[in-house]
């Protein structure tokens, strides 16, 4: 009975001696990377001789401020539509280079962004039949987002610029705001055919619509302030313009605008 329990013993102790091993450095549990949020980005338009990309920042991080913006262009294959692709273009932003381009503007307005790109840099792609881009960014701090879904713009050429007369205008001394009657002759962008569920159909025409832009510093028409929520299409308008330029486009379904064109000046509107 004696040797079974020495015996049991020298298990146990064995067991205790093979169970505690070498001591070795703690390992430290696994940290998950901080993940950053996509921008949400809206359909780019193409103002004039400009492409615009707006985008924004999602209410979970709007306390992240980024430094640099990364635009990367793809060319789209018929082969293969969702095969991964190296870009063929990379542009990089960076909130320091204000001020730097000519042919790159930045704007902001809360948690809303917008980057301008001038034909100088966008007309390069059109030679590309089928192009898309993706939008990230790079904080401070080194971390890079995702991209982006991928966003393809929708070029649409040959949008003349209206034609604009001003039927009546008036200068408020007291405000030193412009009142101006404006009309202009509708131009159809497309006809078609809508289909009803009884299979009959009619004809409808769809004219382009007018924007209506004011501004001080006519060398930075493209940041100039929209005055109209929706494209005017009545063909007629009744507005007051503060500053001292008033400018029309006309704009297309798409968003996609001609030229802007001066309408009126407003003596008093920087004074």
């Amino acid at each position: 009975m004696k040797r079974f329990f020495l015996f049991f013993l020298f298990l146990f102790f064995l067991f205790v001696i093979v169970a505690c091993g070498k001591r070795t450095a703690p390992v430290p549990y696994e940290q998950p990377e901080l993940l950053l949020p996509k921008l949400k980005v809206k359909q780019p338009n193409y103002l004039g001789n400009w492409l615009q990309i707006s985008w924004e920042i999602d209410s979970v991080s709007g306390e992240l401020e980024a430094e640099t913006y990364i635009l990367k262009v793809f060319e789209q294959t018929e082969i293969c539509k969702y095969c991964l692709s190296k870009p063929i273009d990379i542009i990089e932003y960076s909130k320091t280079d204000t001020g730097k381009h000519r042919s790159i503007l930045f704007r902001s307005s809360g948690k809303k962004f917008t980057l301008f790109l001038k034909d100088s840099i966008h007309e390069k792609w059109q030679t590309r039949d089928l192009f898309y881009f993706t939008l990230g960014y790079r904080l401070e701090s080194g971390l890079i987002s995702d991209d982006s879904d991928k966003i393809w713009p929708v070029r649409t050429k040959g949008i003349s610029k209206p034609i604009v007369t001003i039927v009546k205008q008036d200068h408020d001394k007291s405000s030193g705001k412009m009142n101006i009657i404006l009309k202009w002759t509708r131009q159809i962008e497309r006809i078609y055919r809508r289909v009803h569920q009884a299979s009959t159909g009619r004809e409808v025409t769809q004219y382009y619509g007018i924007n209506l832009y004011q501004i001080n510093q006519p060398d930075q028409l493209i940041l100039a302030e929209k005055l109209n929520n929706l494209p005017l299409l009545s063909g007629v308008a009744n507005i007051s313009f503060q500053k001292s330029q008033l400018y029309a486009a006309h704009v297309n379904r798409f968003g996609n605008e001609s030229n802007r064109i001066l309408i009126a000046e407003n003596v008093q509107g920087n004074q």
